[in-house]
């Protein structure tokens, strides 16, 4: 089941997109439950009092609380849900990526862009069943992907940082880099001691990003060049501009 939250003060719109989502979902055999809200203050509500949602289809300009404020509010409970912005302005973009959307919808919103960004976003959480196997001694271990903020590397060893729990194991960090080129979900090597999650990345700096548990990072003077072109290229990559 794929729970989904629309949130649009206007009503009309959030009506076709609930109808437009539903025949997606049923097309593609996907079982979804959606909510729909009218104003960002009671889909916060919503998410403090517990509900879990996995993509948030999220307008920038309300009346009350707007997008930004509100998608703001809900990262700071829930890190991983994909928020997908709607707008009739494309200049909210940038300001709206410190929040990490995965996508940027433009109004007005023809139905091939929605499809595709909903098969988009089903395919990430697909993705998000993912594993991170290591031998540790004489056991072997798997870590969902997902589950994984950053990973550094401490002498002849890497720690693996969940959150709060640290794991340690030895290997070197350049053979988990070369591992997870195989991965869908993507990692940024920031500094010779650091490989990130970048759906952990709650803020981008020229040198130094913070983690979603607090943690703040170091980018390496070599490698701030290049981390910036692909956060640029995220934020270009989030945009689906009408055809």
């Amino acid at each position: 089941m794929i729970s989904i939250a629309v949130c649009d003060d206007d009503r009309n719109f959030a009506d076709k997109m609930r109808d437009h989502l539903t025949v997606t979902s049923s097309s593609r055999k996907i079982s979804s439950q959606i909510q729909l809200f009218y104003d960002g203050q009671d889909l916060v509500k919503s998410v403090k009092s517990g509900t879990r949602f996995d993509i948030i289809f999220l307008d920038i300009e309300m009346n009350f609380v707007d997008g930004l404020k509100a998608a703001e509010e809900i990262r700071k409970i829930d890190k991983i849900a994909l928020i997908i912005y709607i707008s009739s302005h494309s200049q909210y973009a940038i300001e709206a990526y410190r929040v990490r959307p995965f996508r940027f919808l433009v109004k007005p919103l023809e139905l091939k862009q929605l499809e595709k960004c909903f098969a988009e976003a089903i395919d990430e959480i697909v993705v998000d069943d993912a594993y991170f196997r290591y031998v540790d001694g004489k056991q072997s271990v798997k870590i969902p992907l997902k589950e994984i903020v950053y990973f550094e590397s401490d002498l002849r060893n890497v720690k693996i940082v969940l959150g709060d729990e640290v794991r340690i194991y030895r290997e070197k960090l350049s053979h988990v880099e070369d591992v997870l080129t195989q991965a869908k979900v993507e990692f940024w090597r920031i500094h010779q001691s650091f490989l990130v999650n970048r759906r952990h990345v709650s803020q981008t700096k020229y040198s130094e990003v913070k983690m979603s548990n607090g943690v703040v990072l170091p980018i390496s003077e070599a490698r701030r060049n290049h981390i910036r072109q692909q956060y640029l290229t995220k934020i270009s990559k989030s945009m689906v501009e009408e055809a």
